[in-house]
C-alpha cells in the first residue's frame, strides 16, 4: 500500500512539473508573487485573524524582498536541475564590459535625479534634503559613515533580491517570444504591481501612477543595459542597486521624502532617456546587439 502511495505521488509530483515546465513565465510570475506577498502578508501587522510572533514577522520582512530571485531559481532547477540554476546564475560574473557601461551604471541614477531635483526647485519646489537617512529605515549618521551600508543593503534587497529573477530569467523567455521592447513592457506591467504588497501599499499608494511610469523607464533601461552587455546580470544588478541607493542621496519620490514635482520631472526625463533609447537602438533589440533569448 505505501509502495503504491508512493508511486502516485511520484506521478503526481511529475505531472506538477510538467505543467511548470510548459508556463514557465506564468509559473514564474505567479510564485514571485506568491513568496513576497506571502512573506509581506506576514510581516504585516492587523492583516492575519492569528497573531505572527514578532521574529517570524521580522524575517518575513526581510526575506520578501526575495521573492523574484527566489521564483527563478526554484524555476530553473525544475527545468534543468543544478545545471539550469548555474546557467541562471553565471551571468552574474559576467563583469568584463566596457568602462562606458559602469559610468552609465554609477552616474546616470544620480545625475537624472539631480537634474529633476534642479527643475522642481526652478517650478518653486524645496530643494532636497539629501541622504534621507530616517525614509528607508536606516539610522542617522554622516553620510560617508553610512553611505556603504546603504548601498550594500541596496545591492542585495533591490538588486541581486530581484534581478536573478526579473531580468536573469524572466527577461531572456519573454525575449525568445517578444521584441525587447515588447518584452519590456510585458515585464514593467508584472514589475510594478508587485511593489504593491501589503507591506509596502500604505507608502506606494499615493504615487501609484507615478511609480508605474517610473517603473516603464526603468524596465527598458535595464533591458538596453542587459542586452547591450551580452547579458551580464552582474551589471544589471549594479544598476538597480545604484538606482535604489540614488533614492537615498537625492530623493525625488515622495515616498522618500521628494516633492511632488521633482518627482514628475524625474519620471518625464526618465521616460524621455528611455525612448530615446528606443528611437536609437529600435524595439526589436533595445542594443546594437542581439537580445538575449532563452536557449
Amino acid at each position: 500500500m505505501n509502495r503504491v502511495a508512493s508511486v502516485l505521488d511520484r506521478g503526481q509530483n511529475v505531472r506538477k512539473a510538467h505543467w511548470l515546465l510548459r508556463h514557465p513565465l506564468t509559473s514564474y510570475f505567479l510564485l514571485a508573487y506568491l513568496i513576497s506577498w506571502g512573506l509581506s502578508l506576514l510581516a504585516t501587522r492587523g492583516l492575519l485573524p492569528f497573531p505572527v510572533p514578532p521574529l517570524v514577522g521580522a524575517v518575513a520582512g526581510f526575506l520578501y524582498h526575495f521573492g523574484p530571485s527566489l521564483a527563478g531559481v526554484i524555476l530553473a532547477a525544475v527545468e534543468a536541475g543544478r545545471r539550469g540554476v548555474r546557467s541562471l546564475l553565471r551571468p552574474l560574473g559576467r563583469l568584463r564590459v566596457g568602462i562606458a557601461w559602469y559610468l552609465f551604471v554609477v552616474s546616470y541614477p544620480i545625475l537624472l535625479r539631480l537634474a529633476a531635483a534642479g527643475i522642481g526647485a526652478a517650478l518653486g519646489g524645496p530643494a532636497p534634503t539629501f541622504f534621507t537617512s530616517n525614509a528607508l529605515g536606516m539610522p542617522a549618521g554622516h553620510p560617508l559613515v553610512i553611505a556603504p551600508l546603504v548601498f550594500l543593503g541596496t545591492l542585495i534587497f533591490a538588486g541581486l533580491a530581484e534581478e536573478i529573477g526579473w531580468r536573469g530569467y524572466a527577461l531572456p523567455r519573454l525575449q525568445s517570444r517578444y521584441s525587447a521592447l515588447a518584452a519590456s513592457l510585458i515585464l514593467a506591467a508584472v514589475w510594478a504591481p508587485w511593489h504593491y504588497n501589503p507591506l509596502n501599499f500604505p507608502l506606494m499608494r499615493g504615487v501609484l501612477v507615478g511609480h508605474m511610469l517610473s517603473v516603464l523607464g526603468m524596465t527598458i533601461l535595464l533591458t538596453w543595459v542587459y542586452n547591450g552587455t551580452g547579458g551580464s546580470l552582474g551589471l544589471t544588478v549594479l544598476f538597480h542597486g545604484f538606482s535604489n541607493f540614488a533614492d537615498w542621496a537625492v530623493p525625488t519620490s515622495p515616498v522618500y521624502g521628494g516633492d511632488v514635482r521633482t518627482y514628475g520631472a524625474y519620471i518625464l526625463l526618465n521616460l524621455i532617456v528611455a525612448a530615446t533609447i528606443v528611437l536609437i537602438f529600435g524595439g526589436t533589440n533595445l542594443s546594437r546587439r542581439a537580445a538575449v533569448r532563452h536557449l
